[in-house]
């Protein structure tokens, strides 16, 4: 936001505002649309666009307002959370090199290290026990590891309980500030976004358009590449009138949506997996992934 607001120009920035309607505007030219600010004065702000891109998240306002159908909420649970290496615990960075996985019953673990300059341990967990993501601080933690089967370790190998032990470091070493607790849901890509007629002037992207499961943590990076594929339509489609936006919208969505349905299918289908059938991807996928946009 300090960026956005260094660029000036014709560009304003609202915080502490919560969307309340967006509608088409007679001239068929714009759509306004109606905000509230959610401080204690209850201001209300109106803003003309020509084009309005929702990015507000899984439980997204302009999805609901485009008429489009809500995320349905999966039976698993995620919590992520990071570990900054410091003195107190730089013994964790030397154990971890690029990612391990544990899987316990219907709870897996992953422990993956950024790159190589920077001392963070990135930690996801995906879990069937719907009511983890009540549990507060070290109750938690201790709750993660005892789906994980860390207080029956004595009954495993010795390699086991030295991946249980580490899984516990990093859990234990987590500030709970840190930490993010959310009940998973996912979109139906046969309908909605990327399938006209909808709104005809608005679209979406990230987890407001395909929320996913977590299985490899994909929805950060189709996030990303949505972003990149409108920069690409708002060149392409310069002159933004009423055809033009219904142009622009189409060719984004038509663009992204092959791509989207088939990492969408590939992160269910791992999803339903049980556990200790966990299996890589081929190196064509990864090779496709990574090709990117």
């Amino acid at each position: 936001l300090d960026y956005a607001h260094q660029l000036g120009g014709n560009l304003s920035v609202y915080t502490q505002m919560e969307l309340q309607d967006m509608t088409e505007a007679q001239d068929a030219e714009t759509v306004t649309v109606s905000f509230q600010d959610t401080t204690a004065q209850k201001q209300k702000t109106t803003v003309s666009a020509k084009l309005v891109v929702g990015a507000d998240g899984i439980n997204s306002t302009v999805r609901r307002l485009m008429r489009l159908p809500p995320a349905v909420v999966s039976d698993t649970t995620s919590i992520r959370g990071t570990v900054v290496i410091d003195h107190n615990n730089k013994s964790l960075r030397q154990k971890i090199d690029g990612s391990l996985i544990f899987s316990h019953q219907d709870t897996t673990l992953y422990l993956i290290t950024i790159e190589k300059n920077q001392n963070v341990i990135s930690w996801a967990l995906s879990s069937k026990t719907t009511n983890l993501i009540d549990d507060e601080g070290v109750d938690a933690t201790e709750k993660i590891l005892m789906l994980l089967g860390y207080h029956e370790r004595d009954d495993k190998s010795v390699e086991e309980k030295e991946k249980l032990e580490l899984a516990a470091a990093v859990l234990r070493a987590t500030d709970p500030e840190n930490v993010v607790r959310a009940q998973n849901a996912v979109m139906d890509m046969s309908t909605g976004w990327g399938h006209r007629p909808h709104h005809p002037c608005a679209t979406l992207v990230g987890d407001a358009a395909h929320a996913c499961r977590p299985t490899d943590g994909q929805g950060g990076n189709m996030a990303l590449e949505d972003c990149v594929v409108l920069c690409r339509a708002f060149a392409k489609h310069r002159n933004l009138s009423r055809n033009n936006v219904k142009e622009l919208i189409q060719d984004f969505e038509q663009t992204r949506l092959p791509r989207v349905q088939r990492l969408h299918k590939d992160q269910s289908d791992r999803a339903q997996l049980p556990p200790g059938k966990w299996v890589s991807w081929t190196s064509e996928f990864v090779d496709w992934v990574h090709q990117g946009v």
